[in-house]
């Protein structure tokens, strides 16, 4: 299932233009647009809408309890999730016939997947698992020895009359390595720092998406008459500007909501009870904010009271609704390069992993980068601390101890 190709989407591909092929602009163009529109008139828009309804509800429902699972179940669920994302962009360009004159042709894209989970995971739970003494002494030096030894694989398997059409396929297993692999790097981080990090971005975009569905359904071009993009015909300005608008105001209020469940903002911990409980990093705490002058007359206040998070969630609701949505574009230019309408059957009425997370690999990726910069380095904790004092031999605790002692008594 994960390393093979099924017949569906063997056909499916079958008249896929070959690689490096010059893409015909004319006539097999139009012929593709043709047969999405003829594919989407199978199917009434209730019946579409229902049917995704139905799924994304149970999707839902299963997502909530593994967050009230916890941190580390979550994270293994992600590592499932990049297996199978990384599936479906191999099999985008594969081709059979090829493929079985090809030595290790799939053996070769797995093993470098393989090496690149190894060295972004143990980097993560490297950093999780060492206040309990976990040997991460020669992590590097081992991902650096699976790295050349698959380098040498990769080469002897180069086959004489098949060089362009490796190359290329090598190129194309480095592009999926980095939308699966490093852009998704950042979401271990993500949920070990508190499943908000991780669950907040990823309903941003979700909700940004709704959003642009139903005011590009309402005001669909009726404001601005040119079209969107060309990669993305069906969507118009007025469900993308529109959804803009009300994700900035989702952002901002959503986090009060969020900010009552301990399971959500507390980080990961050794103990399997304690992200349960913890004490809240001051972003997630009220405070009081004076409102500019310019701005009394109209809010009526000269102070206001807010949880941080809000302010910060203004600045993630702009990225999912700006940023976020080229992600989706981007899915949206290979599946017409290929001409192909989803990258898997796997989720029934919303195609396959791909076509749900094109956008929340940027996300995800904005997130860590905000919580690094703004959050992580905003304010020192005492639990911080007490975490890097673990990770220190027994003599440089004595060393610190021997300090803070001086200090206090000075």
């Amino acid at each position: 299932f994960f390393f093979g190709t099924k017949m569906s989407d063997v056909r499916q591909r079958k008249s896929a233009p070959d690689a490096g092929a010059p893409e015909d602009k004319g006539g097999e163009a139009k012929d593709y647009e043709t047969r999405l529109k003829e594919a989407g008139k199978k199917e009434s828009k209730i019946g579409k809408v229902i049917k995704r309804s139905i799924v994304a509800s149970v999707l839902l429902s299963i997502f909530t309890f593994m967050i009230w699972w916890g941190h580390l179940p979550m994270c293994v669920a992600v590592f499932i999730a990049q297996v199978m994302l990384f599936r479906e962009l191999a099999n985008v360009r594969y081709k059979g016939e090829k493929a079985k004159e090809v030595p290790l042709f799939r053996t070769v894209q797995w093993t470098w997947f393989v090496v690149a989970m190894f060295w972004t995971y143990g980097q993560s739970l490297t950093e999780f698992f060492r206040p309990m003494g976990a040997e991460v002494r020669y992590l590097t030096w081992t991902s650096f020895g699976l790295y050349w030894i698959t380098f040498i694989i990769t080469t002897l398997s180069l086959k004489k009359g098949y060089y362009k059409y490796q190359i290329g396929q090598l190129t194309w297993t480095a592009v999926c390595l980095g939308l699966i692999v490093g852009q998704l790097k950042s979401v271990v981080n993500n949920i070990l720092n508190g499943m908000f990090w991780f669950v907040f971005p990823m309903t941003l975009v979700i909700f940004n998406d709704t959003s642009a569905y139903f005011c590009g359904l309402a005001l669909g071009r009726k404001i601005f008459k040119f079209p969107f993009l060309p990669l993305s015909p069906n969507k118009t300005w007025e469900g993308f500007f529109g959804a803009c608008v009300f994700t900035m105001l989702f952002a901002f209020f959503f986090p009060v909501f969020l900010v009552k469940f301990p399971a959500l903002i507390c980080p990961a911990s050794t103990d399997a009870t304690d992200f349960l409980k913890c004490e809240y990093h001051p972003i997630f705490l009220p405070a009081t904010y004076d409102v500019p002058q310019r701005l009394v007359g109209l809010v009526g206040m000269q102070q206001v009271t807010l949880l941080p998070i809000q302010l910060h969630g203004v600045v993630f609701g702009i990225f999912a609704s700006l940023v976020a949505p080229f992600g989706g574009f981007f899915a949206s230019a290979i599946k017409r390069a290929y001409e192909i309408k989803d990258f898997d059957t796997l989720i029934p009425g919303h195609g396959g992993l791909m076509d749900r997370f094109d956008c929340q690999f940027l996300m995800q990726l904005c997130s860590s980068v905000h919580y690094a910069t703004f959050v992580e380095v905003a304010v020192l904790t005492v639990p911080f601390v007490i975490k890097q004092l673990d990770q220190l031999s027994t003599d440089e605790q004595n060393q610190v101890l021997r300090y803070l002692k001086e200090r206090l008594n000075a």
